[in-house]
């Protein structure tokens, strides 16, 4: 017996690390995506409820001034 590894375990070796490497890929998207939700997507909405009020304080102010006149 050699101490070279068969053809077969170099096969199984190579399923392995390829094994490996798509987990790693599944576990960067996964925080990537969790990174998303929980930072971007709540700062958007934030975002959206400051544009929101001014929008709302311009046309409140333009409202009053025609009023007044």
């Amino acid at each position: 017996m050699s101490n070279h590894p068969s053809a077969l375990q170099e096969h199984v070796a190579d399923i392995r690390d390829h094994n490996d490497v798509r987990g790693a890929v599944w576990k960067e998207r996964l925080l990537e995506v969790s990174i998303f939700l929980f930072l971007i997507i709540p700062s958007m909405i934030l975002s959206l409820h400051f544009i929101q009020d001014f929008i709302g304080i311009v046309l409140a102010h333009y409202y009053v001034r025609a009023i007044a006149n």
